[in-house]
C-alpha cells in the first residue's frame, strides 16, 4: 500500500524493483546487467514502451557510463524479441515465482521451442521484400563484393594471438588447411564446398576424453578452442528472405551473413564467452528468441563447422550419387562487421551505393587489356560482379564476359 493507503501501482512496484538491480559498469559485462533490467521490465512487469523506457532512463543515472537513449530503446527491444522463460508478467503477483527457479535449463528451454513460420512472417514484416545482397553490402562495414576468404578470415581472427582457423573440404576430416600456417593451400572451392571451424583453435593436437577408444588425437575438439567467440544461427526451413527479414531485427553482435551455396544462409554471431560454460548459457538464452523464427536448434553447438564465404561449390550428393552443378556456385558474403555491436543491422548506415559503385566501375575495369591479367586477378575480377549479377544486368553481362575469357585463359585457347 501507499501512504495513501492505495495500492501500489504496476509502475511504481517495477521502480522498486529495478531500483535494487545493479548498475551497468563498463568492462564488466554491462551489456548483459541493461538487458537484464529492461527483460524485467518488458517481461516481468509487462510495462508499455513508454513507462518501461521511464524506469530505464532513472536506471541509467546509475550506470557507467550511461548508455544513450537510442541505446536504452534498443535494449527494450531486445527484451521484447527474447521472452523470459518464466513467462510474460511473471512480477505482476509479486515476487518471482518460488515454485520455479530463476534458471530453466536449456533442456526444458529448448523442448517447447518449435519453429512457427506465421510467427517469422509477421516478424520480418514488410523487410522481407527489401532485404538482399545489395541491401545488407550496403549496410556491410566491408564491402562483401570485395573480401575474399583469405581476407574474411584476417578480418574475424587474431593472428597476433596466435588463432589458428581449421579449413575444410572435407567436412569428416581433421581439417585440410590450417589458416595462416598453411594460408597458400586456402581453397577457392571444393567437391562439396568448403567449410571452416568457426572459434579459433590452437592448431594442436590433443586427446579426445569423448573418443573410441578415449584418447585419440584430434585437432578440431573443445580442448583445442582457444576463444568461444562466435556462436552460429542458420536455417533450412525458414525461407530465405523470411529469415534475413527477421535476422536483421535481432538486437545482436552480428559479424557476417554469408549463404551455403544452397537454400540455407548463415548468421556468425560474435558472443566472446570466456568459458565453454559461459557459450552454453548464451546459447540457451538465445535460442528462446531465434527458434521460431526458423534458426535450426542442431546448428548451435560449440565447435560447428560453417561454409566459408567466398569460395565455389561445385556439387552434393543425392541419393547416393554425386551431382556436379553447372554452374558451380557460390558461397556468398552478403555482410561483414568485424567489430560488432548489439544493435539491429536495420538501424545500421547505409555506408555506399554498392550497384552503382560497381555498375561505375564495370567500364574501368574491363577498358583494361585483359589480357595483362593473370588468372587470378580475372577470376577475382569476376567474383565481384558475379556477387550482384541477379540485381544488375550490367553486371551479369561483365561476368558471362569474364567466365568467357577465362575459360579460353584455362584451355590455353589465349596465350
Amino acid at each position: 500500500m501507499s501512504k495513501q493507503g492505495s495500492p501500489v501501482s504496476v509502475f511504481e512496484r517495477a521502480e522498486r524493483y529495478v531500483s535494487k538491480m545493479d548498475a551497468a559498469i563498463s568492462g564488466s559485462r554491462g551489456h548483459d546487467v541493461t538487458f537484464s533490467v529492461a527483460s524485467v521490465l518488458v517481461n516481468g512487469f509487462s510495462l508499455g514502451s513508454d513507462d518501461a523506457l521511464a524506469i530505464l532512463r532513472d536506471y541509467n543515472s546509475r550506470c557507467q557510463p550511461p548508455w544513450s537513449e537510442a541505446e536504452l530503446a534498443h535494449k527494450l527491444r531486445s527484451a521484447e524479441c527474447f521472452p523470459s522463460a518464466l513467462g510474460t508478467g511473471y512480477l505482476l503477483n509479486g515476487e518471482a515465482p518460488q515454485s520455479a527457479p530463476l534458471r530453466v535449463s536449456s533442456a526444458q528451454r529448448v523442448e517447447a521451442l518449435v519453429y512457427e513460420e506465421e510467427k517469422l512472417k509477421s516478424f520480418a514484416g514488410a523487410l522481407s521484400a527489401e532485404v538482399d545482397a545489395v541491401w545488407l553490402a550496403n549496410r556491410s562495414v566491408v564491402d562483401p563484393s570485395m573480401c575474399a576468404a583469405a581476407d574474411f578470415l584476417q578480418a574475424l581472427y587474431r593472428q597476433d594471438k596466435g588463432e589458428k582457423v581449421l579449413v575444410f573440404t572435407n567436412e569428416f576430416s581433421q581439417g585440410d588447411v590450417l589458416w595462416p600456417d598453411e594460408a597458400e593451400k586456402l581453397p577457392d572451392g571444393g567437391r562439396y564446398g568448403v567449410w571452416f571451424l568457426t572459434q579459433p583453435v590452437s592448431g594442436e593436437w590433443l586427446p579426445n576424453p569423448r573418443s573410441t577408444p578415449p584418447g585419440k588425437k584430434s585437432r578440431r575438439i573443445a580442448e583445442c578452442v582457444m576463444d568461444w567467440r562466435y556462436l552460429l544461427l542458420e536455417s533450412d526451413n525458414a525461407p530465405a528472405r523470411l529469415w534475413l527479414g527477421a535476422v536483421v531485427q535481432l538486437p545482436l553482435r552480428i559479424a557476417a551473413i554469408y549463404t551455403s551455396g544452397s537454400r540455407s544462409v548463415h548468421v556468425l554471431v560474435r558472443v566472446d564467452c570466456a568459458t565453454k560454460e559461459a557459450w552454453d548459457k548464451e546459447k540457451a538464452e538465445l535460442l528462446q528468441g531465434v527458434v521460431a523464427l526458423g534458426a535450426d536448434r542442431g546448428a548451435l553447438s560449440g565447435v560447428r563447422l560453417s561454409r566459408l564465404p567466398s569460395c565455389w561449390r561445385r556439387g552434393k550428393e543425392v541419393a547416393g550419387e554425386y551431382q556436379l552443378y553447372s554452374p558451380a556456385v557460390f558461397q556468398k558474403l552478403l555482410y561483414l562487421c568485424p567489430d560488432p555491436q548489439p544493435l539491429p543491422i536495420v538501424d545500421m548506415p547505409v555506408r555506399r551505393d554498392v550497384i552503382g559503385e560497381i555498375e561505375t566501375s564495370i567500364k574501368r575495369e574491363l577498358a583494361f587489356s585483359l589480357d595483362g591479367m593473370t588468372l587470378s586477378e580475372l577470376s577475382a575480377l569476376q567474383i565481384k560482379f558475379t556477387h550482384f549479377s541477379r540485381q544488375s544486368e550490367k553486371c551479369r553481362k561483365a561476368a558471362t564476359c569474364l567466365e568467357s575469357v577465362i575459360a579460353d585463359r584455362q584451355e590455353g585457347r589465349v596465350s
